[in-house]
């Protein structure tokens, strides 16, 4: 699991690793990788990643008890993750459903967009896709040539929708009342989450 200690103070960062030690020892059969960020710039990318999926945000002061809830929170969540192989361009890719920003069809070909910016090239259908993540509701159908995770969705407008990654999707005239509505829905359950 990837976990990110954020804090532009040292004496903090040692504190919130202090508590990161204890939950490890308590818990041996969970692997960690970890990154520490202390500089403005640094907290700033946190905080970027932080709207991209984090788990969890915790306020100082805080115990180990509340430590220790969010580090189980965050193993829970990362249990529940499923996976697809893709056979891509270059070889086989196993991705995190949650971790597909978007898909996009082009030429015989999709390019599923990853929040890390790297783009996974393989040849398939849209509907044959759509077909895999359907059932996720975070996932909708913007005409015929993309798929969007909500999730990563920074707005939606007249006729495009803003990914966090700065990138837009065109979104066709006769879509636009049902891409604003299903994207208000999914809102609306992450505020009541």
């Amino acid at each position: 699991m990837q976990i990110a200690i954020c804090d532009d103070e040292q004496k903090e960062l040692k504190v919130i690793r202090t508590a990161l030690d204890t939950y490890r020892e308590a818990h041996p059969e969970y692997s960690f990788d970890i990154d520490e960020y202390s500089t403005a710039l640094d907290v700033l990318h946190a905080v970027e990643a932080f709207a991209l999926n984090a788990t969890h945000y915790l306020l100082k002061p805080f115990s180990q008890e509340q430590f220790d809830e969010a580090v189980d929170r965050a193993v829970k969540k990362t249990e529940e993750r499923v996976f697809l192989s893709l056979a891509c361009a270059d070889g086989m890719h196993r991705v995190c459903i949650s971790e597909i920003a978007s898909v996009e069809s082009q030429s015989h070909y999709l390019n599923i967009h990853l929040p890390s910016g790297e783009v996974l090239r393989l040849r398939m259908k849209l509907s044959e896709m759509f077909e895999e993540i359907q059932e996720y509701p975070e996932f909708f159908k913007v005409g015929a040539s993309y798929i969007v995770n909500f999730h990563f969705v920074r707005s939606v407008s007249k006729n495009t929708i803003e990914m966090l990654s700065g990138a837009t999707i065109p979104v066709p005239r006769r879509s636009i009342d049902e891409v604003q509505k299903k994207y208000m829905e999914f809102c609306r359950k992450e505020v009541t989450k």
